[in-house]
């Protein structure tokens, strides 16, 4: 369990403000019952796995509640800064947590309407994918964050020009939004519930 920021309401927390304030942010000493990974992953690893399950070890409980269930309510989001990467992660989940479906939700795997029927058509626990198209489904009422527990920033994945997540031109832009206008909003809306594991919180891989 990470500790989160308390940050501004999403009417008065720009883009550029909230994309500067998750720079540079490491995450916080562990609090409860789970452990921070030993290290940062590094350039390129997808194995975000392992570091899924000490961040959310509750993951597999929750989802095998069928009461916590519903179609194109993902309780985990990872976001992405290519199509590439996210699909390097998607495979890693799902080899290694067969038993929990993994929506795709980035442009060069499927068109828009074919993502929304895979997330309408079953249940996914999971989803990777990348700003813009999360923005887009999110706009569109496709999915929802209401049932969502941890967002994970895919942020120490960097391309050949060493651009990550939150600074790769066009792609950190998009990031922002999608935390300012959809993130940030769930996060606060759930920020009283005494259950920490209803609330939905933010982390680096």
């Amino acid at each position: 369990v990470y500790k989160r920021q308390t940050l501004p309401s999403s009417s008065s927390l720009s883009a550029p403000t909230a994309l500067k304030r998750l720079r540079g942010k490491q995450p916080a000493k562990p609090t409860g019952h789970a452990q921070t990974p030993a290290s940062h992953p590094g350039k390129g690893d997808a194995n975000v796995t392992d570091f899924l399950q000490q961040a959310f070890p509750q993951l597999q409980k929750i989802a095998s509640d069928k009461s916590q269930r519903e179609m194109a309510h993902p309780f985990v989001v990872l976001l992405s800064s290519s199509a590439v990467r996210a699909n390097e992660l998607a495979k890693d989940l799902r080899v290694k947590l067969r038993n929990l479906k993994t929506a795709k939700l980035f442009a060069k795997h499927l068109k828009v309407d074919a993502q929304v029927e895979v997330l309408q058509g079953e249940f996914n626990a999971l989803a990777v994918g990348t700003p813009n198209r999360l923005i887009k489904l999110l706009e569109m009422n496709a999915m929802s964050l209401a049932r969502c527990r941890l967002v994970v920033l895919d942020s120490s994945f960097k391309n050949s020009k060493s651009f990550d997540l939150l600074t790769l031109p066009g792609v950190a832009k998009d990031t922002a939004l999608l935390l300012r206008d959809h993130v940030l909003p769930a996060m606060i809306a759930r920020k009283e519930r005494k259950n920490v594991n209803e609330q939905l919180r933010l982390a680096l891989f």
